[in-house]
């Protein structure tokens, strides 16, 4: 599927492309953030300052950060259309979720519990307690985010886990 630029007048946005925070798709929502360690990335301008104090927090505590992928627009939630295109805007398209080192911290199908049954779909291969970019529900930024009013993907229901991803509802 390609890739394709939409462009409205802000007053037309539906109210399925507003989000979280009361962020939306739109670049002027978005703003840039550069970490201590030099990582930057987008964010909704509404949450940018508190995940970056979060982030930053968890590098005084000792995480180890290699990437942060924010703000990316997207259909990646929701029902398959005919096509098995998904048909929601995911929470990165309103810049309010965020990846942490992903070549250390894959998205997982067939995945209830994490075990040996798990398929990475995405990313890096998880290995907790052998890998320290590899997060845990007790690393510092797992914390810190969540203090900041975001859930980890790693602890997701369903037989879905991501872990390198947080969001306002870990999705």
């Amino acid at each position: 599927m390609g890739r394709k630029t939409v462009s409205k007048a802000y007053a037309e946005l539906t109210a399925a492309e507003k989000g979280p925070f009361g962020c939306t798709p739109c670049e002027e929502d978005q703003v840039d953030v550069r970490l201590s360690n030099g990582l930057g990335f987008r964010a909704c301008g509404a949450v940018a300052q508190r995940v970056k104090a979060a982030l930053e927090q968890s590098l005084v505590d000792g995480q180890k950060i290699a990437g942060v992928v924010g703000y990316r627009p997207q259909v990646s939630k929701g029902e398959m259309d005919a096509l098995g295109n998904r048909t929601v805007l995911s929470n990165h398209s309103f810049g309010v979720a965020f990846d942490l080192s992903e070549e250390h911290n894959g998205l997982y199908n067939h995945c209830p519990h994490w075990g040996p049954g798990c398929a990475l779909a995405k990313g890096g291969p998880y290995n907790p307690g052998g890998d320290p970019l590899s997060l845990t529900e007790t690393s510092p930024a797992v914390r810190r985010m969540k203090e900041a009013g975001f859930d980890w993907g790693g602890l997701l229901p369903g037989r879905q886990k991501d872990f390198m991803h947080f969001s306002p509802n870990g999705y």
